[in-house]
């Protein structure tokens, strides 16, 4: 996962804004910084619940997330 990429949380398992989307801000080792509209969130890329990878309607990388 890399800045830049988006992601999309399909429920709140994960966090406390699903269903929810967002773009990775900063990815430092196994730490990424995600930044939803209104807030933003740290997570450790090794507990994330990772669905698939695939393109964003806009292009580029979308991560979907349990």
């Amino acid at each position: 996962m890399q800045a830049g990429e988006h992601v999309e949380f399909l429920s709140d398992k994960q966090t406390e804004k699903g269903p929810s989307a967002g773009t990775i801000r900063i990815s430092m080792g196994d730490k990424i910084l995600i930044e939803h509209s209104d807030t933003k969130e740290e997570f450790k890329i090794s507990e994330l619940d990772i669905i698939r990878k695939t393109t964003h309607r806009k292009g580029g990388v979308l991560w979907m997330l349990a």
